[in-house]
């Protein structure tokens, strides 16, 4: 019997052997582009929150004081993509280090600095990252 010679054509038979090293090595491709779409789209989220943060900024500093219309802003120049947004506008008013009345002088006569406080929050669920994302800036108008 001749099974030698057939045992050795097995063996060095490497019909098919690209197709089961791409099986390898396609799981892995695919969960780098899959995190290569999930940084870029969280680093997208989180300039387009940064960036409806400026327009409240720019609101405040053109004038305006009312914190529901910063806050109202801000949510309008955010978008309809944000997940479970949340806006936090906040005022305050200080003397020196010390916190102030903003509507009193300072106890040197002058007027105190106003500051805004612009916080936002978001979920990101992408295709591998679920996290909270969150970015703020404070204003000082006067």
């Amino acid at each position: 019997m001749n099974l030698f010679p057939r045992t050795k054509r097995f063996i060095g038979n490497d019909k098919g052997a690209s197709a089961i090293e791409f099986g390898f090595v396609a799981p892995i491709l695919v969960a780098v582009v899959l995190a290569i779409l999930d940084g870029g789209l969280l680093i997208y989220r989180t300039h387009e929150m940064r960036s409806a943060i400026s327009s409240g900024s720019q609101y405040l500093l053109r004038g305006g004081s009312d914190e529901a219309v910063a806050k109202a802003v801000v949510l309008a120049a955010w978008g309809s993509e944000a997940d479970t947004p949340t806006v936090d506008v906040a005022s305050s008013c200080k003397c020196g280090d010390a916190a102030a009345i903003c509507s009193a002088l300072c106890p040197d006569e002058a007027a105190p600095r106003r500051y805004f406080n612009i916080d936002a929050n978001a979920h990101f669920a992408g295709f591998l990252l679920n996290r909270s994302i969150s970015a703020g800036e404070i204003i000082r108008v006067r």
